[in-house]
């Protein structure tokens, strides 16, 4: 060794520092694993502790406390080992798989959520909100809808369905992000666990439509460049309708009508947007589910639907009166009881005045 160190230009004095410089390395590296092994050892009195004082069965409070004690003893003593964490792990998912969570929890969860609610309501612009208050949000949706509860179906709340529709406009103020499509991603995915029965009218389509679209959608929706892309919107309107499901064609003509409003007229005249009724008119007879076997994004989609509609109303008065039918239809497929309050532009530009 010693003469491979000369060889590489090492004097004895750097070489006696570099020997020492190693010794010292393995001194600390068999510190650390000792510290290891004590907390190890620690941890593991801990829970024989525990378990000595339930006659050698662990029930649901007792698991709880066992977990609750080691991510105690893991945040103590952070140089635990590997296997803690494990055990950790292991230990709340087979809680979450075979215990529902106290009603104490879900009350407390529930409290969390009308508050949030209240909070996101405000979000009226990209001023009004920032990333730690998504974050921070979409945390509490997450716990929500991951852990099991005694006497709350998170899924079939009307509030939590609420809070999720607030994210879904906001996050696309954002620019797109790897970090962005992981949120959408999530958000995309909570909707579809939701039910319809969750479902809650959120849309003003009483008063005036405002001038310009873009004032209530958080959307980098762009308008259609050409008659290929209309064409093609359209094909994908066909295609949903052939698979007679109410959530695809709906979401079909969602992606369709957003980027209208935002189209010149010359574009996308009035015949194009009665082609486009026609197959608004076609959810009458698509897909006749009862609503607890309705996504909630399905819902909320068809909600966008008649909020542009009215949009384009306002921007276009003829089409309007082409759009009674198209209208009685989409609204037709809400619950009774979650039907959103439809007034055409006209009539309300009328009651104004």
């Amino acid at each position: 060794m010693n003469a491979i160190l000369s060889r590489a230009g090492l004097s004895a004095d750097q070489q006696r520092a570099l020997g020492l410089d190693t010794i010292r390395d393995e001194v600390r590296h068999t510190r650390d694993k000792l510290e290891d092994a004590l907390v190890s050892l620690r941890c593991l009195e801990e829970v024989i502790r525990l378990a000595r004082g339930t006659t050698g069965k662990l029930d649901e409070a007792g698991l709880r406390d066992l977990h609750s004690l080691i991510g105690t003893l893991l945040e103590k003593h952070p140089g635990s080992t590997g296997s803690f964490r494990w055990w950790h792990t292991k230990l709340h998912r087979f809680i979450q798989e075979n215990y529902n969570v106290p009603s104490k929890s879900s009350l407390a969860v529930q409290a969390e959520v009308v508050s949030l609610l209240e909070e996101v309501q405000q979000w009226r612009s990209t001023q009004d909100f920032n990333v730690s208050m998504m974050d921070k949000t979409m945390s509490v949706v997450g716990r929500a809808l991951r852990d099991p509860f005694d006497a709350w179906k998170p899924r079939e709340d009307s509030r939590l369905a609420e809070v999720i529709g607030h994210l879904k406009m906001c996050i696309n103020s954002y620019r797109d992000s790897l970090v962005q499509r992981r949120r959408r991603g999530d958000i995309n995915a909570w909707l579809g666990q939701m039910s319809g029965c969750s479902f809650t009218p959120t849309l003003n389509m009483s008063s005036i439509p405002p001038a310009r679209p873009r004032e209530f959608f958080f959307s980098r929706s762009r308008n259609f460049k050409s008659l290929d892309e209309i064409n093609e919107g359209f094909k994908l309107i066909a295609e949903a309708r052939e698979e007679n499901s109410f959530g695809l064609l709906t979401t079909a003509l969602y992606s369709f009508l957003v980027k209208a409003p935002l189209t010149a007229h010359d574009l996308l005249p009035l015949h194009q947007l009665r082609v486009f009724n026609e197959n608004v008119e076609e959810l009458r007879r698509i897909g006749t589910e009862p609503a607890h076997s309705i996504q909630l994004q399905s819902y909320q989609e068809l909600e966008n639907i008649l909020c542009l509609m009215r949009a384009l109303m306002r921007k276009w008065p003829e089409y309007e009166e082409c759009s009674v039918e198209a209208v009685e239809a989409a609204l037709s497929r809400f619950p009774p009881s979650k039907r959103p309050a439809f007034v055409f532009p006209i009539s309300a530009m009328t009651a104004k005045s």
